[in-house]
């Protein structure tokens, strides 16, 4: 009787873990058929999604997407859900991925991993065990490969706890005070080892799991999905995520009064594989407003992190942690144009410039395909994109900002340019796109003489990069009041007019001559400046002072010197 109460229980188990089995659901892999790269971190994604026969399919919904950028670009008539899911995940022992600690929750299991920096508790653990051991490289190489063997925990609270208060005696006396636990890593896989020590392993560093049954299919408990229902064909979805940028370098090689300009590119995707995708190069500066904001239909996202997301994204005096600082910067790393692409299959002066220069979905916004990539999550690759010889001049550079602030009054940190001339390179854009904020470097005979930035630069118009300073070319520049002429009211405010008298002085020490460039902004009423080319600009809100940008251009003679002036009025905010 007790034998056939065994079986019955054994057939009970076996029908329950069916059930279970049955329950869960395939993901479709929803493969990458197309990327646009933003210089920015963000990333236009478009995904596949083949449907079953019941036109359902499931796919994995911790892309987490940005606000208002979840679109089925095809596939009329599919309605999509954000739930969750038991799902089955096949191929579980290839690599590590969010969920599988649930699948493989108290399996014995063998993971190997990158023994980089920081791995020093998990290897300490793990040697005085003996479940540790060495598959690729030798000790003290950070890109060794390593092996810990244990039980897959789920559960972080089995963790040795955080001590919750901390006696302090520094007044002879016994207090305790509330100290938070301190923050463990967000994705990591949680290894049980013999001794009872529990070690998380990131999720960066994992190379593979495998478990000791041998399994290569598991489950993952209620984890977020999305659902597609009323396909009848493959169809594509499109949103902005984080984790894919470009960013380019260029470099200006010197020879004889010629030169060469060459463009390279690095890639990096971290958002999921991508396989024979279709990629280009976003090039601009796009309003991303709610790039920050994560999609209700992301998974693991709450209300209280959308809406204050969205009150950080419509009000630049919110900060909160999901707003990243660099977005509304200038400089490299803001969103200016900049090129993606392949490596050829030629030589070094076949950079298939016509694929490269065949960009354009707008005025301003430049998508610049560069064919199929294949290359995998966490993975960078360098880009060729072109070479052009362009004539370029060496010229000395002087650039003077305006001294004066909106106010009025003298800015702070003038000195050092009043003083300070520049050798720099002068040559006109000879791509057919516009050349973006990048780095670049100059070099003359192989060796490199020193690396600047280079700004957005339209289709030959001229580019100016600064090389180093001239130190054979002495400047200086000074201002005197010259009086003083009445007070206006301007937008609510009295507004003092001041006279302004400013002096140029250059100087050659060359024993060649030296083509000079001058450039200088002030703010008011320009009275005389002589020789120079003037471009007047509009007031600022306000303020009652134009801004006027002078440029004078000559050459000295070696040991000639120049001396010259302006003269201007400007409004002061009394």
């Amino acid at each position: 009787m007790r034998m056939n109460d065994a079986l019955a229980a054994l057939a009970a188990v076996a029908v329950a873990a069916a059930e279970v089995s049955a329950a869960a659901v395939p993901l479709d892999p929803a493969p990458i058929v197309s990327v646009g790269l933003y210089k920015n971190g963000m990333a236009v994604v478009t995904r596949r999604i083949t449907p079953g026969e019941d036109g359902v399919s499931f796919v994995d919904a911790n892309a987490r997407p940005a606000y208002g950028s979840f679109w089925l670009v095809s596939g009329g008539g599919v309605s999509v859900s954000s739930t969750k899911a038991d799902v089955l995940r096949e191929n579980v022992d290839a690599g590590f991925a969010e969920g599988w600690t649930g699948a493989y929750d108290g399996r014995k299991i063998e993971v190997a991993f990158r023994c980089g920096v920081g791995m020093d508790q998990i290897l300490d653990a793990a040697a005085k065990t003996g479940s540790m051991k060495v598959l690729a490289g030798t000790a003290g190489e950070s890109s060794r490969i390593c092996t810990v063997r244990g039980t897959a925990v789920k559960d972080e609270s089995e963790r040795a706890a955080e001590p919750i208060g901390r006696r302090n005696m520094y007044y002879g006396y016994a207090s305790y005070y509330y100290e938070p636990p301190k923050p463990k890593p967000a994705k990591s896989l949680n290894v049980r080892l013999e001794s009872g020590s529990i070690v998380s392993v990131p999720e960066s560093a994992v190379v593979s799991v495998r478990s000791d049954d041998g399994d290569s299919r598991g489950i993952a408990r209620a984890m977020p999905v999305w659902r597609f229902d009323g396909a009848k064909a493959p169809f594509d979805v499109q949103y902005i995520a984080t984790g894919a940028c470009w960013t380019p370098s260029y470099r200006v090689d010197l020879a004889d009064g010629k030169g060469t300009v060459s463009m390279t590119a690095e890639v990096y995707n971290d958002i999921a594989d991508w396989k024979d995708a279709e990629v280009s190069l976003i090039s601009g500066f796009p309003n991303l407003l709610y790039a920050d904001v994560p999609s209700l239909l992301g998974g693991g996202v709450d209300f209280g992190a959308y809406s204050s997301a969205i009150r950080a994204a419509e009000d630049d005096t919110y900060w909160g942690w999901f707003r990243r600082g660099g977005r509304n910067r200038g400089g490299v790393m803001s969103q200016s144009v900049m090129l993606n692409s392949f490596t050829p299959s030629g030589g070094a002066d076949s950079f298939s410039a016509g694929a490269a220069e065949s960009a354009g979905a707008g005025t301003d916004i430049h998508y610049r395909g560069v064919g199929r990539m294949t290359l995998a999550r966490g993975d960078r690759r360098m880009l060729q994109l072109g070479r052009k010889e362009v004539a370029l001049r060496r010229i000395v550079e002087w650039n003077l900002s305006d001294d004066r602030d909106e106010r009025g009054n003298l800015r702070d940190g003038t000195d050092e340019e009043r003083r300070t001339a520049w050798d720099a390179v002068v040559f006109a854009n000879p791509f057919g796109f516009p050349m973006t904020t990048a780095p670049v470097e100059i070099a003359e005979g192989g060796r490199v003489l020193g690396q600047s930035k280079i700004g957005w630069t339209n289709p030959g118009d001229e580019a100016s990069v600064k090389i180093t300073k001239a130190l054979t070319v002495s400047v200086k520049y000074t201002e005197s009041l010259s009086g003083m002429d009445g007070v206006k009211r301007w937008g609510g405010r009295d507004w003092r007019k001041e006279g302004v008298k400013g002096s140029f002085s250059i100087r050659n020490h060359r024993g060649e001559p030296a083509t000079v460039r001058v450039k200088k902004t002030v703010s008011g009423e320009l009275v005389d400046a002589t020789d120079a080319k003037v471009h007047d600009r509009p007031a600022q809100p306000e303020n009652p002072n134009l801004e006027h940008d002078m440029t004078w251009e000559f050459v000295l003679a070696p040991g000639e010197d120049k001396v010259f002036s302006i003269e201007y009025w400007h409004w002061l905010w009394r």
